[in-house]
């Protein structure tokens, strides 16, 4: 069966750490076009999306052979679920059409990962054209011992696993790994009939810590244009 790609940029203009987050700039590109411009290198995206409630952002597409698609107001708030969005990409608007004997895969690449390569993006391609999964994520491996984790209830700390953790060495316990939020990668068909993009055969990809960079606050943003003028 053929397996057709497709990249969307979900990209607000709105946002709580850092102001106009998506159009802050990277040396001589914004965060929106660092991904465009990675995307549209690929080869393997049967077409690039760019959605957006800002025509700000939408005219960063002209530079690149990327579709534009006006994100409603509504869908545009900080509280506002990706699940939503996808709802109203692939059930109400019916951006991608299904085609027998093609099945078709989302790739959701944020633009607050600007380290993530078109390498990284053809890569976490190609293992999903050689498997026959219905997703995959990029992770990255964890800083800190999970195991060793606590909270804090009535003024008393209790441990999230095991109290004897607390005094065993990180180097006791498996390594652990998070999602980075760098890639998604998703079978449309899967996402219409069970609104989930994860699903239990799910691939994964690891990225470095450099790669799995989010620009989240202005700390965020500094370190990135520290680390891209080395």
């Amino acid at each position: 069966m053929i397996k057709n790609f497709y990249g969307f940029v979900l990209a607000r203009l709105g946002s709580k750490g850092v102001k106009k987050k998506n159009l802050k700039k990277i040396k001589d590109k914004n965060l929106v076009e660092l991904t465009l411009h990675k995307s549209q290198k690929s080869g393997l995206l049967n077409d690039i999306f760019l959605c957006s409630d800002s025509d700000i952002i939408l005219k960063c597409s002209k530079k690149y052979n990327c579709k534009t698609i006006k994100r409603p107001k509504n869908l545009s708030k900080d509280q506002t679920h990706i699940f939503e969005i996808l709802d109203f990409l692939f059930r109400e608007k019916k951006i991608i059409k299904n085609e027998k004997g093609i099945k078709k895969y989302i790739v959701l690449l944020s633009p607050t990962s600007p380290f993530r390569s078109t390498k990284l993006i053809n890569f976490a391609i190609k293992k999903m054209i050689k498997n026959n999964s219905k997703s995959l994520i990029s992770v990255v491996e964890n800083s800190n011992c999970i195991f060793k984790s606590i909270f804090i209830k009535k003024e008393k700390l209790k441990p999230v696993f095991k109290l004897d953790n607390i005094n065993m060495n990180r180097q006791e316990f498996k390594k652990t790994y998070m999602p980075n939020g760098s890639i998604f990668i998703f079978d449309l068909n899967f996402f219409l009939r069970n609104k989930k993009i994860i699903s239990p055969d799910c691939l994964f990809v690891v990225h470095s810590k450099k790669d799995s960079i989010d620009i989240d606050s202005y700390d965020d943003l500094n370190y990135a244009r520290y680390l891209a003028k080395k």
